[in-house]
C-alpha cells in the first residue's frame, strides 16, 4: 500500500513540475526586445564587460542565456538579463 501511494504522488509531483516549467516558459517576461541598444555590466565573468551592443535575437528556450548580443566589431554573445543593461540614449 506504501509503495502504491508513493508511486502515484511522485507521478503527481513529476507532472506538477513539468507543467509548471511549461507554463512559466510560455509567460516568460523579457526585460529587452530585439533592437534594444546594451551595455554589458562590468563582470568577471562577462566577456566584452564594459562594452555596447545590440540584442538580435531573443530565445527564451536556449539553455546558455537567452539574450544574443551583437558588437560594433561583429562579435557576437549570449547573456543573461541580470548582465546586461539597457541605455535610453544613442552614443555615437
Amino acid at each position: 500500500m506504501y509503495w502504491r501511494l508513493q508511486d502515484s504522488t511522485e507521478r503527481l509531483s513529476h507532472l506538477l513540475l513539468a507543467l509548471g516549467i511549461r507554463d512559466t516558459g510560455l509567460q516568460h517576461r523579457t526585460p529587452f526586445i530585439v533592437g534594444d541598444l546594451v551595455c554589458v555590466r562590468r563582470s568577471v565573468r562577462a566577456p566584452l564587460s564594459g562594452y555596447t551592443g545590440r540584442i538580435i535575437e531573443i530565445d527564451v528556450t536556449d539553455a546558455r542565456a537567452p539574450y544574443l548580443t551583437q558588437f560594433n566589431n561583429g562579435l557576437q554573445f549570449r547573456y543573461q538579463p541580470e548582465e546586461l543593461q539597457r541605455i535610453t540614449r544613442e552614443i555615437p
